[in-house]
């Protein structure tokens, strides 16, 4: 039976390839609702030799777990005897937190103007600090759109 080539790339939520050690749960199933593959990996990319149908059984479903990070997936992943498919699948954490590390004032000020509006340039910035350290939920709500 011809055979048809996945790999399979593993990211954070951080848009990195996951290097905390962990054990994946990939589950495939093919498109004839067959369970190609459901095993426990250690690594982050993975390459996969999967039947080829050349019909509707090439609609593959890719299905990646970790412990504490929120199960991830694509579907439908469409397989070929003729070049290899990459799926990249980003796991989320159960509880993430934010992060404001890449929205230093100058940023925010330009894309958010509103947030130093009616005071100086230092007042705001120093309104802006207070801000990320006594409530980052705050400054998030906002900042999401209307």
């Amino acid at each position: 039976m011809p055979t048809s080539t996945l790999n399979l790339r593993i990211f954070d939520g951080t848009r990195q390839l996951f290097s905390a050690p962990a054990q994946f749960l990939v589950t495939i199933t093919d498109g004839n609702k067959t369970q190609q593959i459901r095993n426990y990996y250690q690594a982050n990319e993975i390459t996969f030799d999967l039947p080829f149908f050349d019909n509707f059984g090439d609609n593959y479903t890719v299905i990646v777990w970790a412990d504490g990070y929120q199960q991830a997936g694509f579907a439908p992943v469409v397989l070929s005897d003729q070049y290899a498919k990459t799926v990249d699948i980003m796991l989320i954490p159960k509880s993430p937190g934010f992060s404001f590390v890449n929205a230093r004032w100058d940023v925010v000020n330009s894309r958010y103007p509103f947030l130093g509006s009616g005071v100086d340039n230092a007042a705001g910035a120093s309104r802006y600090d207070n801000l990320l350290d006594q409530t980052e939920r705050s400054l998030l709500k906002s900042l999401a759109p209307v």
